[in-house]
């Protein structure tokens, strides 16, 4: 059987040269409980995806409302590529564990459209009737240590629980990788990277991704809303153009593409109608009076370019 390596950080692996790495995939912390972002995560993103590195983003659970965790890592991601991979970190002690994750898992996917991993230690997958969870087909991240010499220790394989087999094993804590100063988390996927990222998001199938919409369609429409970066009660990236839902992805600007553009703390968003270099033009359909404005800006600035489906 074919596999894959990996790592997974926070910010306390501190600055990490991409380009030295040797992992074919990295989960990254990207935000715990309701109120924490990895201030890493964003960075980190980046720079793993520059050096062709599969990227996942990772919740740690702090056991507070489930659905609104879920809701709260999915919004604090502006964009995410085909195959890319969310996960449930899930290592603290609350009543009923297992009915928790289940809703967090069940809400998440009910976001993102697909299904997310979830990371738990041997113990607990030991401890807990975790067949629920199983039986929705969600992907098990397991840890298992052993003596945790930072090498893997075919011996000390961690427990499936209910699931039939783990997707990924977290082995050792004491990892050592080139472009990382000190210990890093080490991964090993039952699969190779092309199967691995079956686990993420699936590509956008058709030939035709874009529904167009000319500047006169967007005069009609009158709740071009919400286009404001995240906070906790409104999502940045969460808007409606007439009786379509836009579904966040992070692919290049194209002409007829919906497009967020970062302006100071606010958003505007538009259809893309030009592109000369890095320069795009979008038209925006302003929500006072519905009027068409046009704006223009470095391609960098567009933060968060929608796919829409009727």
């Amino acid at each position: 059987m074919s596999k894959s390596y990996g790592i997974d950080i926070s910010h306390h692996q501190g600055k990490i040269n991409w380009s030295k790495v040797t992992a074919q995939f990295a989960f990254l912390k990207c935000t715990e409980g309701l109120a924490y972002t990895d201030p890493t995560y964003e960075k980190n993103k980046r720079e793993a995806r520059e050096n062709n590195i599969l990227v996942g983003s990772y919740h740690f659970a702090k056991g507070l409302d489930a659905k609104k965790e879920a809701n709260y890592f999915y919004y604090s991601i502006p964009d995410w590529d085909d195959g890319e991979l969310l996960a449930l970190d899930f290592e603290i002690q609350i009543p009923n564990p297992v009915a928790w994750c289940l809703t967090f898992l069940k809400e998440l996917e009910r976001l993102c459209g697909f299904k997310p991993l979830i990371y738990l230690s041997d113990s607990f997958l030991k401890k807990y009737n975790w067949k629920p969870v199983s039986d929705g087909n969600y992907g098990l991240w397991a840890a298992r240590y052993g003596l945790n010499t930072g090498y893997l220790m075919t011996s000390y394989k961690p427990s499936s629980g209910s699931w039939p087999f783990y997707t990924v094993w977290q082995y050792t804590s004491r990892g050592k990788m080139a472009g990382i100063n000190g210990n890093v988390d080490l991964n090993e996927a039952q699969c190779d990277i092309v199967t691995l990222r079956k686990y993420g998001k699936p590509g956008v199938s058709g030939a035709e991704p874009y529904l167009k919409f000319l500047p006169d369609e967007l005069s009609k429409c009158n709740c071009v809303l919400n286009a404001r970066r995240y906070v906790p009660t409104l999502p940045y990236g969460l808007f409606t153009l007439g009786n379509k839902r836009a579904i966040i992805n992070a692919s290049k600007p194209t002409i007829g593409s919906v497009a967020v553009m970062n302006v100071g703390m606010w958003g505007h968003v538009g259809v893309v109608t030009n592109i000369e270099g890095n320069m795009v033009t979008i038209h925006e359909a302003n929500y006072k009076g519905c009027a068409i404005t046009e704006r223009r800006d470095t391609e960098k600035n567009l933060k968060i370019i929608g796919y829409y489906y009727g």
